[in-house]
């Protein structure tokens, strides 16, 4: 399992993800023979990220959601949040943005039980997912509710990220003069 674990991160780091893909393999199916469940978990996402890097949507997927079943299972929260991220951006890139909704809906929320910052950041492809829905001024509303307090915010490019996005949602929506205002501010 440690030969296969130390071999993959380098087959992906020369983009061979075909040796990755077969190393991830390999690792998981030493995993899951050893009842390594937390190892189970990070094997699944590497091997989803394999999956992505070759353009394979539905293997990423079904890589992810066995990582996410194994990691609700555990009860571990951190792989949980994990997993569900990559399954909504996974969602968010293929253009199923109601499925990504989903997702960080409750990535959200159990990133503020966790407590810390993180919500905030999820909030933001929470907001991206809404506006690819046409909801823009949704999108904007949570936006604006994350700068009214992005002082609270420790990361310093917080505040300009949320405004960019800001900016975005109005250019999408073809308010274009208060898309440039923004831009211009941050």
């Amino acid at each position: 399992l440690g030969w296969a674990k130390m071999h993959a991160p380098s087959a992906k780091m020369r983009q061979s993800t075909q040796d990755a893909g077969r190393y991830f393999s390999k690792a998981l199916s030493l995993a899951e023979s050893l009842g390594l469940d937390e190892t189970l978990v990070e094997v699944c996402h590497d091997l989803g990220r394999c999956h992505m890097l070759r353009a394979e949507p539905t293997e990423c997927g079904a890589a992810f959601k066995r990582g996410l079943d194994v990691a609700l299972r555990l009860g571990n929260p951190g792989p949980i949040c994990h997993a569900e991220y990559s399954l909504g951006m996974l969602k968010l890139q293929v253009g199923q943005s109601k499925e990504a909704e989903q997702f960080f809906l409750r990535l959200r929320e159990r990133t503020r039980q966790m407590g810390g910052e993180k919500w905030r950041e999820i909030s933001v492809f929470l907001a991206t997912t809404l506006s690819e829905q046409g909801r823009r001024q949704e999108a904007i509303t949570l936006l604006e509710s994350l700068l009214t307090d992005a002082h609270r915010v420790v990361d310093p490019g917080h505040p300009v990220f949320v405004g960019l996005e800001i900016a975005m949602c109005h250019q999408l929506d073809g308010n274009c003069d208060e898309a440039l205002k923004l831009y211009e501010t941050y």
